[in-house]
């Protein structure tokens, strides 16, 4: 299973990130009419006493080509925004990628995003952690990744 899984997340990222064809997303990545969705893992760029809790998994990050261009599609996690920020971006055919919110370069093994006129609810933020029973000092760190994030909105996608 986590062969299959890694598999999995290994075919939806090479297209997104070496530019090669998305034949073989057939065979491991549930579709999706004609996307094709894997797992990834989103990072916040923040400083070390924080990076123990700026991973999030990604479960929805699509890909599919129209027209000969890839495109991907995404949503960034609620625990960084609060509110829903859908990203849309398609291959410019160099490397990177370009969207109405965001701006990526992508090696074979990670895709870099710098974002622009994301919407932020730092109460929703909040209240999300809360229900989950996050509280104190921990609330506090946590926090902080959302105002680096709301700050400086760029990540990195990780294929796993």
């Amino acid at each position: 299973m986590k062969s299959l899984l890694i598999a999995s997340t290994f075919a939806l990222l090479m297209p997104l990130c070496a530019h090669s064809a998305p034949e073989n997303l057939h065979a491991y990545a549930a579709p999706l009419g004609d996307w094709k969705r894997s797992p990834s893992l989103y990072e916040v760029p923040v400083p070390d006493d924080l990076k123990d809790i700026a991973l999030f998994e990604i479960k929805d990050v699509r890909v599919r080509t129209r027209d000969g261009v890839e495109q991907i599609k995404y949503n960034l996690p609620l625990e960084l925004t609060g509110v829903e920020n859908r990203i849309r971006l398609s291959a410019n055919g160099d490397g990177t990628y370009s969207g109405a919110h965001a701006e990526a370069t992508c090696t074979e093994k990670t895709c870099s995003l710098k974002y622009r006129d994301l919407k932020f609810d730092e109460a929703a933020v909040r209240d999300l952690f809360k229900r989950r029973g996050i509280e104190g000092i921990e609330l506090d760190r946590r926090m902080a990744v959302f105002e680096h994030f709301s700050g400086d909105p760029a990540g990195i996608i990780h294929r796993r």
